[in-house]
């Protein structure tokens, strides 16, 4: 199956770019009905994933006690599951440490994570298409808070990796 934790380079001016579209410090989770292409040119969602996917969800979250957010993205990966589809999502998390104002440049993603949400059944059987699936996710925001229990546990899960790989 391969490596299920890898660290990954995250390029510092995207980390930077996502940070500063959510305006820094503000709890919000987003969903794209695709994945943008700016995630496919810095090579953190291969195309080959995108166009498997349902959306992308991208949530930020920050921690206090930490003076750094932690940026979360992951893909919303279409999978079959016996006769209906589910999305699965497979995390990356990114850090910006508010202190220095910078962003850190590297991150970590997880594979196949053992979180609650990390795979959800959708209403379509296997008889309907991909592009389907696909067309049927609108763009979304909302507060972190607010954000269904899926992507709030993804969040959680993927900064406690963070700081089992980084900080001990």
């Amino acid at each position: 199956m391969g490596t299920k934790v890898k660290k990954v380079r995250i390029p510092k001016q995207f980390a930077k770019k996502v940070h500063d579209d959510f305006e820094g410090k503000n709890l919000k989770v987003r969903i794209f009905p695709r994945v943008p292409q700016d995630y496919i040119d810095f090579g953190l969602v291969s195309h080959v994933v995108a166009e498997k996917s349902a959306g992308l969800m991208v949530a930020i979250s920050g921690s206090e006690v930490e003076n750094r957010d932690y940026m979360v993205f992951s893909p919303l990966r279409i999978d079959q599951d016996e006769n209906y589809y589910v999305t699965d999502m497979d995390p990356t998390v990114m850090v910006y440490n508010n202190e220095a104002n910078i962003p850190k440049s590297s991150g970590v993603v997880r594979f196949h994570g053992k979180f609650e949400g990390r795979t959800e059944p959708t209403n379509f059987n296997i008889s309907h298409s991909i592009k389907e699936i696909q067309n049927s996710t609108e763009y979304q925001e909302c507060d972190f808070e607010n954000a269904p229990d899926r992507y709030q546990k993804a969040t959680h899960y993927m900064a406690h990796l963070f700081r089992t790989i980084y900080d001990e």
